[in-house]
């Protein structure tokens, strides 16, 4: 959210995103400038996250990601472990160790992921 008055319906749009899994991030502003009001209360009730210029965004790990890494972490080593424990199948699972490979996040030593 860049601006957003203390009533205008962000906090609902915020909300909605958030079910979803989503990230919300919102720009602080002026406590005296109206259009900064929603998105200043978002942050302060911790629906948003503060959004800074010059600072990177570091997005937190998909459901999917998250699946994956928690089958790795019960001792799961191949990708069809994986799936079957993450309850993915196992193209979901290649795509995202793929991008977790891309990322240069770090996976356990005995997983390899074929090219």
């Amino acid at each position: 959210m860049v601006q957003a008055a203390y009533r205008s319906g962000s906090k609902n749009t915020a909300n909605s995103a958030r079910m979803l899994g989503r990230e919300v991030f919102a720009v602080p502003g002026a406590w005296s400038d109206r259009a900064s009001q929603g998105t200043n209360a978002m942050i302060q009730e911790g629906l948003a996250k503060p959004f800074q210029l010059g600072k990177e965004i570091l997005f937190e790990d998909s459901s999917v990601r998250r699946r994956v890494l928690d089958a790795m972490r019960d001792g799961k080593r191949g990708v069809e472990e994986i799936a079957a424990e993450s309850g993915l199948t196992v193209s979901e699972v290649l795509v995202e160790l793929k991008q977790v490979q891309r990322e240069r996040l770090p996976v356990p030593d005995s997983m390899f992921i074929r090219s």
